[in-house]
């Protein structure tokens, strides 16, 4: 079958919530995300996150920050009829839990390890939920 155009709208806003009136370098901010496709095209129609970045100094450093998000994807209909998903609600969405920690080394490293829970992967109710671990490297250069 073939398909003639394709549209898609994604929003993100972020806000910050608190801050310390001594140390702006120390804040709460918040973030939402959402977006929406079309589902006769694209295997993901609707994505829907959000989450809370807290950052200040944690351990030594000035510019730390913790984050907990929280983010689902939902697979469109016309996937789902083609997918080994499908078969209930709860099946047409994955869901991943994260928690973050961003933190500079120095004025050029940063290390940001990175923990996800991902529940429904794959949108394949097989599958068990999954545990995800990993680690970011961002060097600056300048």
């Amino acid at each position: 079958m073939t398909h003639r155009g394709n549209w898609g709208i994604y929003g993100l806003g972020e806000k910050v919530l608190l801050t310390k009136p001594d140390n702006p370098s120390e804040f709460m901010s918040a973030f939402i995300r959402a977006g929406i496709s079309d589902g006769n095209i694209n295997y993901i129609d609707a994505y829907r996150g959000c989450g809370i970045v807290f950052s200040q100094s944690f351990i030594r450093h000035d510019q730390d920050q913790l984050g907990l998000a929280v983010a689902a994807a939902h697979i469109s209909s016309k996937a789902g009829d083609v997918s080994a998903a499908g078969n209930g609600a709860d099946d047409r969405r994955e869901i991943a839990l994260e928690l973050s920690y961003r933190a500079q080394v120095n004025s050029i490293f940063s290390l940001q390890p990175d923990i996800q829970y991902v529940i429904n992967p794959g949108f394949d109710p097989s599958l068990e939920n999954a545990l995800l671990v990993g680690v970011r490297v961002e060097p600056a250069f300048q």
